[in-house]
């Protein structure tokens, strides 16, 4: 797990500031660094050694015809590299030699069909002189660049060090930031800089003399589809079976290797599986609240529960307002200001209190958006079938009994006014943390559409409950995966991901629907395996997700972050004439009613104080120039 940044049309005489650039991914390798350089390429790596430790591990690796550097792990790594031996010369046991040496034998076509793991790599074939920049299935390891209009590709993990190496690249996007708040980040390809993209999951850029191509290698979409015809799988133990196989190949480590226990019932399946496959002493680790007045949020008893039955070792990480606001721009320049979710920095707190024991944590992202995890789904679903008089009632009537113990009436009848019979809309919305009518309010118009870049005729083939559990793949997930990356690697541990292995992703896409979610459960299958192994009362708590104290942490001036809100309103901030000022302050005044109460059941009020601190923030931490 590394660091890669690269940059096409190289001058040698940047050399300095291409190697003071790379230096900004130091706490994804803190471990060894290295660059590869000629004429035409720069391309540098900073290594966090978790396959061969010596030097023989190091990047960027150099064949005769090409050159790699590689963020990321192959799981399937030893199978290929049996495949390649009787040809290929291997100077090292890592997995990033077998892509090299694989690139040589099938063509990245051929490549990226066969390995298996998460990663984003660079290779430059000496050749052809053609650079392929390539990112995971599902989006596991970011990767981003910027094409200037003169054809020269800069790309690197994260976005500070194309800031670093670009000056001019400091230039704030109002569309995209407008987007990440709307779209809460999964709108790709945008991001919150002007002219920086990110790489789609499932896709690679070629870039050669001829041009820049960007081709899409996998989509779940096309494996769903293609399950249309088959009848629905009901074998429960293909899935268990899958888990299980997913766990062992993570624990392929030269370094120790540890568990993100929550004490949900995702992470305790994985450390379940962990056991079976493990026999050695093990930590797991969780977090917690050191004020009395949240210790409610914090589920250690059950994380400690599952440790003790499986025989690991458990710390628990308790964490306090200070900490937090003493994290908080550190973490938004992990994030490179996108700090999508609060909890993103409990991760870093815990990533950081677990870096003495282990340098791998395995955990359980990912299986909510699998196996059918958030009572929303159920919700959306009901949406489908509408109710024609919901459309009569007055907002006013609404918004009034939203603030009185009839929200529940409200909110169905809300739901039902606004996304009633109208499955596009239901998909493309109902994970906006900002109502469309509070949005308008302060920045305009919402942005594009969701579906720019995924096919909602397509989409639209598949039953109901399969488009929402895609779109949240598709989408939300990608923003999930990226607070998980962040936290954990700005702390130099790898986080693996079991519940994203390819062939248990594509065995659950074509799972029936009644062995997801009913009436009464979600995620069914998940929690029926989870009842054999922890009990009932175990499993069938009601769902706590990752719960932080948001509104007490944003107001809070003394040890809390309420200190960065108020810079959102001095006249330097950067969208100081591009937003509604007026709305903002109106938003967070005492008493407002937005419509989320009625969506969601919490108040937007307070993502909107989250999302306009980032940003404030952001524009202090990367000394921002202007916006576009």
């Amino acid at each position: 797990m590394c660091g890669i940044f690269g940059c096409t049309d190289f001058n040698p005489n940047d050399l300095d500031r291409a190697r003071k650039a790379l230096h900004t991914l130091s706490h994804r390798g803190p471990d060894q660094d290295g660059d590869y350089y000629d004429d035409h390429l720069y391309l540098g790596h900073t290594r966090l050694s978790i396959i061969d430790l010596s030097e023989n591990g190091r990047q960027p690796m150099v064949s005769e015809h090409a050159v790699i550097a590689v963020n990321g792990e192959i799981y399937n790594f030893q199978e290929l590299r049996r495949e390649l031996e009787d040809k290929y010369r291997f100077r090292s046991r890592s997995d990033s030699e077998v892509i090299l040496h694989g690139y040589a034998e099938w063509g990245i076509d051929g490549l990226l069909k066969r390995i298996d793991g998460m990663f984003a790599f660079c290779i430059y074939d000496r050749r052809t002189r053609t650079t392929y920049l390539a990112r995971d299935r599902f989006g596991k390891k970011p990767v981003y660049y910027h094409l200037s209009s003169g054809g020269r590709l800069l790309f690197a993990s994260e976005i500070k060090t194309l800031l670093e190496f670009d000056d001019d690249l400091r230039v704030f996007s109002y569309d995209g930031i407008a987007d990440w708040i709307y779209h809460r980040g999964s709108h790709s390809p945008h991001t919150i800089f002007d002219g920086i993209n990110k790489l789609a999951p499932g896709s690679y850029l070629a870039l050669s003399d001829r041009g820049c191509r960007k081709v899409c290698y996998y989509d779940a979409v096309d494996v769903a589809l293609a399950k249309l015809d088959k009848p629905p799988l009901r074998d429960v133990g293909v899935i268990r079976d899958g888990l299980d196989a997913a766990v062992k190949k993570r624990l392929i480590s030269d370094v120790p290797v540890g568990i993100q226990l929550s004490g949900g019932v995702d992470s305790s399946l994985i450390a379940h599986h962990v056991r079976k496959n493990h026999n050695g002493q093990l930590h797991t680790f969780s977090i917690g609240f050191s004020e009395p007045e949240f210790a409610a949020l914090s589920e250690e008893k059950y994380a400690r529960y599952v440790a003790e039955k499986l025989g690991f070792i458990h710390h628990q990480c308790n964490i306090t307002h200070e900490d937090v606001a003493e994290a908080y721009e550190r973490v938004i320049y992990l994030c490179d200001g996108m700090l999508d979710y609060p909890n993103t920095i409990p991760i870093y707190l815990l990533s950081r209190f677990a870096k003495p024991y282990v340098t791998v944590m395995l955990t359980g992202e990912g299986a909510d958006e699998l196996f059918g995890g958030y009572t929303k789904y159920k919700r959306m679903e009901a949406l489908t079938s509408g109710n024609s008089a919901a459309g009569a009632v007055p907002m006013w009537l609404l918004n009034r009994l939203g603030n009185s113990r009839l929200r529940g009436p409200a909110r169905r009848c809300y739901l039902q006014k606004h996304y009633g019979r109208q499955p596009r809309s239901i998909l493309e919305n109902l994970n906006c943390y900002i109502s469309p009518e509070t949005f308008r309010s302060i920045f305009g118009e919402c942005p594009g559409s969701l579906f720019d870049e995924i096919s909602y005729e397509r989409i639209a083939e598949l039953p109901f409950f399969r488009q929402v559990l895609l779109m949240d793949h598709k989408t939300y997930l990608f923003s999930v995966l990226d607070r998980q990356d962040r936290g954990s690697m700005g702390a130099a541990i790898e986080s693996r991901l079991p519940f994203l292995d390819t062939e248990l992703v594509e065995n659950a896409l074509g799972l029936d629907r009644d062995l997801l979610f009913d009436h009464r459960e979600n995620k069914k299958i998940l929690k029926g395996f989870s009842a054999q192994l922890f009990g009932d009362e175990f499993t069938y708590r009601p769902k706590r997700g990752f719960p932080v104290p948001i509104s007490d942490w944003m107001h809070e001036h003394s040890g809390g972050l309420g200190k960065y809100l108020d810079r959102v309103f001095l006249s330097d901030f950067a969208l100081a004439d591009r937003i509604d000022m007026k709305s903002v302050r109106k938003v967070l005044s005492p008493g407002w009613f937005g419509n989320r109460l009625l969506n969601y059941g919490d108040s937007e009020a307070v993502w909107v104080r989250w999302f306009l601190t980032a940003i404030r923030t952001a524009q202090d931490v990367f000394h921002i120039h202007s916006v576009k």
